[in-house]
């Protein structure tokens, strides 16, 4: 039994209404090595829709890859309802963590769109798979804290509280927490080159690397242990990204100095539950309408999603390597804060005080563009 998850576009809703998936030939790397007989978990939109089994290879015309009418077609097993690949998916009891599941599930794999996922010798049938009823709880604990876990919970053992250091990531078995050797082994690993950083020690990184959501997930993880001992994570995505990978660094030597630059990763590594096909569908939208709106209480990622929303926009319809951060230095992109004070006439149009240029130094009152609106006729600028 081999089982994969599958990454479909939401761009092209056409292959799961007719469940095929259009790369081309049989040896695309696109497939991951996709057999006819295969199980399938189809990602959709960042949750779970379906259990498919793959038929065959063969050639259709399709919208997807007009150049190329190679497909591999499926037949539909089982439905899902409501089941999140970040939190549901990664945290079944039955499947192995290992990097793709608890990275490549979610992120964006380049030239690859079928991930294979290893199991458990005791898991079920994939027909009888169930999510929402056998997910397992994720740790991070000092090691002498009482968590009353059960049959295959993930722990995340820390020494004390003074250092904060992780010393094994073990699973629950047969009543007993053992080495978890696949994510045990991956931590070792990725963290190999410059030695272990303590929690505090990675916080203080988050800081300086200027890593936001890396340093909230942390500052609440340090609290959580000094208040409770332990932390449950959600999934598995969150605990890798933000803890078990390190410090994430992009290193490049100055030829003068030969000092190291350290600075966050890509974007694919640095998303984590949201797929960025949740952004690139956003992005998509904007394409027909311009007005998005973007709700909730302080603090829930509205301007990091604007963010990510506007890379993707950039990337899809502007340049291959476009960003937000380009886009907002070449005066693209303008952010505004609106507060009590803001007023009308520093956002629409109104009439301002000059000092004349004349030798009696008069004042004279102008019409003047306010921000919004000088904003909008550079777009059309742009456009024409």
């Amino acid at each position: 039994m081999r089982l994969f998850l599958g990454k479909f576009s939401n761009n092209y809703p056409e292959q799961i209404e007719k469940r095929y998936y259009a790369a081309g030939d049989e040896n695309s790397s696109w497939y991951g090595g996709v057999k006819p007989g295969d199980y399938v978990f189809v990602s959709y939109e960042g949750k779970i829709i379906g259990l498919w089994k793959a038929k065959e290879y063969t050639k259709m015309k399709n919208t997807v890859n007009p150049k190329d009418d190679g497909v591999l077609l499926f037949d539909e097993i089982k439905t899902y309802e409501d089941v999140s690949v970040s939190n549901d998916f990664t945290r079944y009891k039955h499947f192995v963590h290992d990097l793709n599941l608890v990275n490549k599930v979610t992120e964006s794999v380049k030239g690859l769109g079928f991930i294979p996922i290893k199991t458990t010798e005791n898991c079920p049938n994939p027909e009888d798979i169930d999510f929402k009823s056998n997910g397992i709880n994720i740790y991070i604990a000092l090691k002498d804290v009482d968590l009353n876990p059960k049959e295959g919970d993930i722990r995340v053992a820390i020494n004390n509280l003074e250092q904060m250091k992780i010393i094994a990531i073990e699973k629950f078995i047969n009543g007993e927490f053992v080495i978890y050797d696949e994510l045990n082994d991956l931590y070792e690993e990725r963290n190999k080159e410059d030695g272990k950083f303590t929690i505090k020690e990675l916080n203080d990184y988050a800081l300086e690397d200027n890593a936001t959501k890396k340093r909230k997930f942390l500052i609440t993880l340090i609290e959580e242990l000094e208040k409770n001992g332990f932390m449950k994570v959600s999934n598995a995505i969150r605990l890798y990204d933000n803890l078990l990978v390190g410090r994430k660094r992009s290193a490049t030597t100055k030829a003068d100095d030969s000092k190291t630059v350290i600075s966050e990763e890509t974007e694919s590594d640095e998303e984590i539950a949201e797929d960025s096909e949740q952004y690139m569908s956003y992005a998509s939208l904007l394409n027909f309408n311009p007005n998005l709106i973007l709700y909730g209480p302080p603090g829930t990622g509205k301007t990091y999603a604007t963010q990510k929303i506007i890379d993707h926009f950039e990337k899809k319809y502007f340049r291959g390597n476009g960003s937000y951060k380009l886009a907002e230095a070449e005066n693209r992109v303008k952010t505004i804060t609106f507060h009590q004070s803001y007023s009308y006439e520093e956002f629409i149009e109104g009439i301002r005080p000059v000092l004349n240029d004349d030798e009696a130094g008069n004042i004279v009152y102008k019409l003047e563009n306010g921000l919004f609106k000088e904003h909008c006729i550079n777009a059309e600028k742009e456009l024409i």
